[in-house]
């Protein structure tokens, strides 16, 4: 869909949910609403929080946690910035979003600026995959 609608954003949307109402009969709509949602979720995980540049390492989908306090090497530790820690990885955008680190200590020195977040990608996180199961009860 996506790369069909930046080939002609004027598609008629009859063209997707054809197929959707082929795969899920009288649900298409909530299947529709569904992806509506979710398929903002790992846009928005992939640009704010970006613990390694590596695609054959970094799998959003399949997320490898990091220690808050660092105790232990990770698979991340050699593109990670210092402290290597879940805090201090970096977004993709970092003059969009704010890493953990970065936000706590613009908090603390009075600092802050018009970057979105950590509690505000939260929130979106929270609220899309909300929608998203809400859209098929």
């Amino acid at each position: 869909l996506w790369g069909r609608l930046l080939y002609n954003p004027d598609t008629d949307p009859d063209v997707w949910r054809r197929y959707l109402r082929h795969e899920y009969g009288a649900s298409a709509g909530a299947a529709e609403k569904a992806l509506a949602f979710a398929s903002r979720i790992l846009p928005l995980i992939t640009v704010a929080h970006h613990p390694s540049s590596a695609n054959v390492d970094y799998w959003p989908e399949m997320y490898t946690n990091l220690a808050i306090i660092k105790t232990k090497p990770s698979q991340y530790d050699y593109d990670l910035p210092e402290p290597k820690t879940f805090g201090a990885a970096s977004p993709l955008d970092p003059e969009m979003f704010y890493s953990i680190n970065a936000f706590a200590d613009a908090v603390i020195s009075g600092t802050r600026s018009g970057k979105a977040t950590p509690q505000e990608v939260s929130f979106r996180l929270d609220e899309w995959a909300g929608g998203a199961m809400s859209s098929l009860m």
